[in-house]
Formats: C-alpha cells, structure tokens, sequence
C-alpha cells in the first residue's frame, strides 16, 4: 500500500535499517552501533510530510547532499576500503542529488552553504563499513520514497528522482553484494 505519509516510515528503522544481513549477529551489531546515524538520516524524512511540495522535496535533497556530500568525501578517504567494496560506481549518490537539485533550480555554489559540520568519526576501514552500511540499508527505504513522491508529485518525480532511483530494480540485488562484501 502506498504510504500516507514518509514519516509512517520512521518507526522501526524502515528507512536506514531494519533488514538483516546474512550474519545476524553483524546485522545486529552493525545495526545497534550504527543507530544515531541512522536515526539522524531518518529525521529528514520530516521534510517530507505533507503536504508534499517542491519546496519541502528540494529541502529534503538539500539537507541529504550537505550530509553525503562531506561524508561520501570522506569515506573516499578511508585506506583500503575501495579494495574491500570492489569497484562500486553507483555507489556514489552527490552527484545523483546534485542532478535532482539542478532540476529543481538549486546549483553546488548555493549548496555548499548547508554541508554538514559534524559527521561520524571514521579513524579506520571497520567504522567506513559500517558509515556505508547505513547508506546501503536507506537506499533500501527510497524505493518507498520514490514511490510516494511518483504519486504525490508526479512530474516532479519523473525529473528529479535520481537519488531516490539509484539502483532501479536492482535495489535488493545490491544490497545482497554489499551484505556480502561485509
């Protein structure tokens, strides 16, 4: 059923969590160590509640680039980590909100302004793994997104739901390879 609202979602982790990894017990611990982040991602969705507008849409991809922008970043940064994910080229989701920004008549100039300051601390590859298990584990919750977007605001869906969309109809198959990888 299509959801009322994206915040009938929070509960529970829908968004960024809430499914298993072939290993529950590092499900679990991936899940428990990683649920302030989540938690943080999850709150945007507030965003979103309705009425669904373009303003509150382009707020909500504002406020995701200026938080994966600075993180993305830095996770490139972390030695070893590209090795251990394999190559990986839509894993990258800045470009794919700067795209849906850009439809929506918001350029990078204006959005370096609302880059987030305090981002999770990743001294080492095993916290990287675990700042991309939350990113993985949301790509799971846009499929829903996307869906309520498609039918709240139609048009605007089809032009500027790349990041929502990043991996199509092959959401569960990546998030399969990623579990797997871990």
């Amino acid at each position: 059923p299509l959801l009322s609202s994206p915040s009938s979602f929070i509960t529970g982790g829908a968004l960024c969590g809430g499914i298993g990894l072939p290993n529950e017990a590092l499900s679990q611990r991936l899940t428990r160590e990683t649920s302030l982040l989540q938690a943080e991602l999850d709150s945007l969705l507030l965003l979103l509640a309705r009425p669904a507008t373009e303003q509150r849409y382009r707020a909500f991809c504002g406020a995701l680039w200026g938080f994966y922008a600075p993180l993305e970043q830095r996770l490139r940064g972390v030695g070893g980590l590209a090795q251990t994910l394999g190559e990986q080229p839509q894993r990258s989701r800045t470009e794919l909100l700067e795209l849906d920004l850009a439809e929506m008549g918001m350029n990078v100039p204006e959005l370096e302004l609302l880059a987030c300051k305090k981002l999770p601390a990743l001294p080492d590859e095993a916290h990287a793994l675990g700042a991309c298990h939350v990113l993985e584990a949301c790509a799971l919750g846009h499929r829903h997104l996307q869906r309520y977007l498609s039918h709240m605001l139609p048009s605007l869906s089809e032009r500027a739901s790349h990041f929502l969309s990043c991996y199509g109809e092959r959401t569960e198959e990546r998030w399969a390879a990623f579990a797997g990888q871990l």
